[in-house]
């Protein structure tokens, strides 16, 4: 998005956001956008009006409007520090991963 390239250089969270999180078109003029945090919807909420600004003089759109969605995703929340719970993640989205490690016998730790 080039806006997110603008504003990269001053806000880089809000450049990060945007780069994250993809709006879907809705009914031809709603962004739909799912974030992570409320403290994502905020600060995209804040910038809302310079986002529009520049969102409706490229797009020709004076109805574009926002909308935001809090998605709690638990596969996000997943943190694995030590080797034994990256294998322990990896095998669950891989449970072929499992097999090999106790036919190889393997150690993970």
């Amino acid at each position: 998005m080039a806006y997110a390239r603008q504003v990269g250089t001053n806000n880089s969270r809000l450049a990060s956001i945007l780069n994250n999180h993809l709006p879907v078109l809705k009914d031809g003029y709603i962004l739909h956008v799912s974030l992570k945090n409320k403290t994502q919807d905020n600060e995209l909420v804040a910038e809302k009006t310079r986002i529009f600004a520049h969102l409706r003089s490229q797009l020709k759109n004076a109805k574009l409007n926002l909308e935001t969605e809090i998605v709690h995703n638990e596969q996000h929340t997943k943190k694995a520090f030590t080797a034994a719970e990256k294998a322990k993640l990896m095998a669950e989205k891989n449970p072929i991963l499992l097999k090999l490690t106790n036919k190889f016998d393997l150690d993970v730790e």
